[in-house]
This record gives structure tokens, C-alpha cells and sequence, in this order.
């Protein structure tokens, strides 16, 4: 059985929902969050997870407030890192001095008002600086691990199986594009990185997806195509 560890979205996740039991075990799923957001100081605010009532919304939230992701380098065993970059379409929100949060559905939600001064687009120079540094960390800490880095090369699909496009709120375009910046970042400070692609017949979604209608909720061969990658990938 192969241990995985997620650092990205329900699009790495689902491919989960079509193996075996016996094939992959999730230690631990990091959602909701960021390169950026985990390049700053924790910044842990009981009230507002208090508000949150799902569990799971809580714990992604508790996470990307607390930065636990980097706690995976502390003898935690896994084979394989799985990261995708998809949930780096939300901006980010200002806590404190050095110490931001991805303002996910939950977090927005949770918190109520937001005060506009303090958010950090995900398009601001702001955004990048703290990205690149969450690299250079991931970077850093990375030749302390034994597992495989996997980079789930997934984009926001454009078509919807049986016919259709999205419409322009869901800024397919843009957030494609920030995909495609980050990605090639990843793979040139990691020059050897494993990566899962997709064709464009690949990148459809499903309208009878588990979570509804949307650019990151694909058709089954997407994950079809992801599995078979993992499956031969070697254990380290």
C-alpha cells in the first residue's frame, strides 16, 4: 500500500474515490491552502474556527491557519507528496505583520466582514513574492524527504461533457494561466519532479460529478489517467 500526502485540492483527492482501499492510504490532506499562505507565521484564530460547523471546513481552515503542513517533515511516513496548485485561485488575507490565510469559502464565511485593505490578491506582486517563497522552503526541506513529489499538472477545464462552456465568473482563462505560471515554476526548482499531465480531451467536466458542476470537478477517465500514473509510480 502506498502513503500519500496531499498539498492541493478535491482535484488530487478524487482520484482517490476511484482505486482500490488496499492500493493508497491519505495520511494527510492539506486543502484550502498555499505556497504563499505557508511562507508566513501561523496565525491561529479560535473564534473563527468556532463559527466553522463542518468538521472537515475546520480542520482545512485550522491548518492553513497553523501552517501544519510543514510538520510532514517531522518523521511522518509516506511515499508520495502529491501537490496541485488549483486552490491558489483565492486570494489571501492579512491576519497580522507577516501572517496570511487563504480565504477560502470557509474561512470567508466563517470571518464575516472582511476588511479590504487586508486582502492580497492572488494576481498582486504581494501574492508572488510570498509564493516564491514558499517554494524556496519547500525546496529547502525537500532533501529531507524519502517520498516521491508528484505534480498533479491539473487546469481548469473549459467544456463540460454532453456540451457547454463556463461562463466568465469562473475566469477559466485567468486562472489558467496562474496555473501555468506556477507550474512551470515548480518544475524548474524542481528540475527532476514527476509530474501527471492531461490531454485536452482529459480536462472536461462532468455535469454528474460527486460535487456538482464545476471547472475542477472532471469526467472519470481525468482520474483514470492520474491513477494509472501513481499506481506505476515506484516505491522510494
Amino acid at each position: 500500500m502506498k502513503k500519500v500526502i496531499i498539498l492541493g485540492s478535491c482535484v488530487s483527492r478524487d482520484i482517490f474515490r476511484f482505486c482500490n482501499q488496499e492500493e493508497f492510504k491519505i495520511v494527510d490532506y492539506y486543502a484550502r491552502t498555499s505556497l504563499a499562505s505557508l511562507a508566513t507565521e501561523p496565525a491561529l484564530d479560535k473564534e473563527i474556527l468556532r463559527n466553522i460547523a463542518s468538521p472537515f471546513q475546520r480542520r482545512v481552515v485550522w491548518y492553513d491557519m497553523e501552517k501544519t503542513f510543514w510538520k510532514i517533515f517531522d518523521n511522518v511516513e509516506f511515499d508520495i507528496l502529491l501537490i496541485d496548485f488549483i486552490d491558489d485561485r483565492f486570494n489571501f488575507y492579512k491576519m497580522k505583520e507577516n501572517a496570511i490565510v487563504t480565504i477560502s469559502n470557509e474561512f470567508r464565511k466563517a470571518i464575516g466582514a472582511l476588511d479590504r485593505q487586508k486582502i492580497i490578491s492572488n494576481v498582486s506582486n504581494e501574492y508572488r513574492i510570498f509564493w516564491q517563497k514558499g517554494l524556496n522552503m519547500l525546496q529547502e526541506k525537500a532533501s529531507l524527504l524519502k517520498a516521491r513529489i508528484i505534480l498533479n499538472k491539473a487546469y481548469y477545464a473549459n467544456g463540460v461533457r454532453g456540451g457547454g462552456q463556463f461562463d466568465e465568473a469562473f475566469q477559466v482563462e485567468r486562472n489558467n494561466q496562474l496555473l501555468d505560471r506556477l507550474y512551470n515554476k515548480f518544475e524548474r526548482a524542481f528540475d527532476s519532479v514527476e509530474t501527471i499531465e492531461y490531454s485536452k480531451e482529459l480536462l472536461i467536466a462532468d455535469p454528474n460529478h460527486q460535487w456538482g458542476l464545476a471547472p475542477m470537478h472532471y469526467i472519470p477517465e481525468f482520474y483514470a489517467n492520474a491513477l494509472n500514473v501513481l499506481r506505476h509510480t515506484p516505491m522510494t
